[in-house]
């Protein structure tokens, strides 16, 4: 959705239908990063400012705000224009499923073990982590814990691995598969890694 915060102090609202229950993303982009917004999402019903169910605590003009679990039905999200001075533009996207938000360490040296962690939502045991380079080739975790269902920690031997970036690809066990892009990146070996 995009839209215009044309001035501080104005609300708007919008409703997302959640047709299958799985982990929500809701993002907010505002194309002026001096202006400070806010977002709250609420399951069932419209939030306010005082009573929601999520929100993005940090100041800024863009944010993230993750739902763990959105069951089907009407999810409500309220963008609220703390410090607009002048008209902005702003888009708002909402992505339901497996969500990745990052991954640590973003390096690592060839020829080693490397034991990624991924954050997001919608982990659950069965789930696969790959490393894909830009021709196809991929390269399969050797282990992947569950940690909880925002976080998971996978296991790569890089013996062999070529020097490069690597979109990190996570699958659920039933599901889509979802990929952060050029989110890894294999090192000459012996190189240190801080």
């Amino acid at each position: 959705q995009s839209g215009t915060l044309i001035g501080t102090g104005q609300s708007q609202y919008f409703r997302v239908d959640v047709t299958q229950g799985n982990p929500l993303a809701v993002q907010l982009n505002d194309t002026t990063n001096s202006d400070r917004t806010e977002v709250y999402v609420r399951l069932g019903s419209p939030p306010t400012r005082a009573e929601f169910d999520y929100s993005y605590a940090q100041p800024g003009a863009d944010h993230a705000v993750t739902v763990p679990f959105a069951p089907p039905g009407s999810c409500y999200v309220l963008v609220y224009a703390a410090d607009v001075p002048t008209p902005s533009g702003f888009t708002l996207r909402a992505d339901s499923g497996q969500i990745l938000e990052s991954v640590t360490p973003n390096q690592y040296a060839a020829g080693q073990t490397a034991t990624l962690t991924v954050r997001g939502a919608g982990f659950v045991p069965g789930t696969r982590v790959e490393l894909w380079d830009l021709s196809g080739t991929t390269f399969t975790a050797q282990a992947v814990g569950i940690d909880a269902f925002d976080r998971l920690t996978a296991t790569f031997d890089l013996t062999g691995v070529p020097e490069g970036d690597y979109d990190v690809r996570v699958t659920p066990p039933r599901g889509t598969p979802v990929s952060l892009l050029g989110a890894f990146t294999v090192l000459p070996s012996g190189q240190g890694v801080l």
